[in-house]
């Protein structure tokens, strides 16, 4: 029954991924760097801003999602009825951050991270006497 297998898959899917699935699927993430900051863009289409936490300690930034989608209908004797809970947890080293000075926002499903560096890390021409 080989030839079936591609079709239960097709199916598996359909049913599995009607809401994104952050539990095997992590979010696309960009991260720049300039001689005063990392941005960092994170592509979470669907995501409420109350869903999302950003954080960073000892020089890891981690951003976290966590999802809890019911299906619910008003309807008594329902046969079919679905819950679901989701969260993903992405993290990654920057090294010099001007921790006060992080700002997120959340702009047509990507958040947007700026770290800007610490005076310490800015890149500077060293004269030479």
């Amino acid at each position: 029954m080989y030839f079936l297998k591609p079709f239960n898959e097709m199916v598996d899917n359909f049913f599995n991924d009607s809401i994104i699935s952050y539990s095997n699927k992590p979010f696309r993430l960009d991260i720049k760097e300039n001689d005063t900051e990392y941005q960092i863009e994170a592509e979470l289409p669907g995501v409420k801003k109350e869903e999302i936490k950003v954080e960073y300690n000892n020089d890891q930034l981690s951003i976290s999602v966590e999802r809890e989608d019911n299906i619910n209908q008003e309807q008594k004797n329902y046969i079919h009825k679905e819950r679901k809970y989701a969260s993903m947890k992405r993290c990654f080293y920057l090294r010099d951050v001007n921790e006060e000075a992080i700002s997120a926002k959340l702009e047509n499903g990507i958040l947007i991270i700026t770290a800007p560096k610490s005076e310490k890390a800015i890149n500077r021409l060293i004269e030479i006497k």
